[in-house]
Formats: C-alpha cells, structure tokens, sequence
C-alpha cells in the first residue's frame, strides 16, 4: 500500500525535531538531546512517543484521548500539560492530533 512507503526507520540527530501529517499515524521512538524542542502534529493519525529521558521534560498534548504515561497532568483550555524529570536542561514536546489518539512515554 501507498502508506507502507512512509513505515521506514529513520536515524536523525537534531535538537529541533518537527513531523507533520495531514493524515497518518506518526511512531517515534528514540532520545531526546538536552534542550531539544519535538513537535509532531497529524491532523487524522495517532501519534505515538517513546523516549528515552534525561533532565526536565515539559509536555504539551491536545487530541482526542491523551495518555502521558503519568497521572501529573494537568488539562488547560483543552491542552493537557505535564512536567516531567528534573535538572536544569529542559527539553519540551508538544504533541497534537485533531481526530487521533496520542500515547507518550518516557523511560528514565
């Protein structure tokens, strides 16, 4: 199928990270960099996260369902927020999909 196209492995390495879709899920698995910015929006598709953390962690999720894997979250004006780890290097992800689902999980 003309989807299967997109399905591949990827290796990238950047402090700004942005993956947009109008229509698709997005899967990404990997580790954030100290003060990295990751946004990921699909306007149809599911996004799904798995990272591998380090300092501070501040999420921002807006979907149909939203599951941080954390139950300190915290809902403003549609928006579901969450802060996650600790340090002085912070990292922010910002995670949205209109129609979809958004799963985020991180292992320290």
């Amino acid at each position: 199928a003309a989807s299967d196209v997109y399905k591949r492995q990827r290796r990238v390495r950047a402090r700004r990270i942005e993956l947009m879709t109008t229509s698709g899920d997005v899967e990404l698995e990997g580790e954030l960099a100290l003060r990295g910015k990751l946004l990921i929006s699909s306007l149809h598709g599911n996004i799904t996260v798995r990272v591998r953390g380090r300092g501070q962690l501040s999420v921002r999720a807006r979907g149909k369902q939203v599951d941080l894997g954390t139950t300190k979250t915290k809902l403003v004006k549609g928006v579901t927020l969450a802060e996650l780890g600790s340090g002085d290097d912070r990292s922010s992800v910002d995670l949205r999909s209109r129609h979809g689902a958004i799963a985020f999980a991180v292992n320290w």
